[in-house]
């Protein structure tokens, strides 16, 4: 499991949030601009369960975006037609990434939370 430690402000670090629907988008292209002035190597990426349940393409660049995220942050995943869709991307990459959490979502999606030694 590679981990990530920023030691400098060009280390790469991908940071993904599914939510439920677009109300974090606006706030996190804000966050993203002034964070990239810092941390260069950021990627901050967010998707919307909302709009990748009726897209099969947004769908794929959400579970592409999990596959290859070092902190994933689920949030509001609570209604099955969400959460079902990127339940096994996320088990399958939360031993793998640096961190998920995972707040407001069904039991399936919060028991997914681990932070360094804290395991749901």
């Amino acid at each position: 499991m590679q981990k990530h430690t920023i030691v400098n402000k060009s280390t790469p670090l991908k940071f993904v949030i599914v939510t439920m629907d677009t109300h974090l988008v606006s706030a996190t292209e804000r966050a993203n601009f002034q964070l990239l002035k810092d941390l260069p190597g950021l990627e901050l990426k967010i998707h919307a369960a909302s709009a990748y349940t009726r897209d099969a393409k947004l769908l794929q660049e959400c579970l592409d975006d999990i596959a290859s995220a070092d902190i994933i942050l689920n949030t509001m995943l609570f209604i099955e037609d969400h959460f079902l869709p990127v339940l096994d991307a996320l088990r399958a990459r939360r031993e793998h990434c640096d961190a998920m959490i995972s707040a407001m979502s069904a039991s399936e999606v919060v028991t997914l939370t681990r932070i360094g030694s804290f395991d749901m």
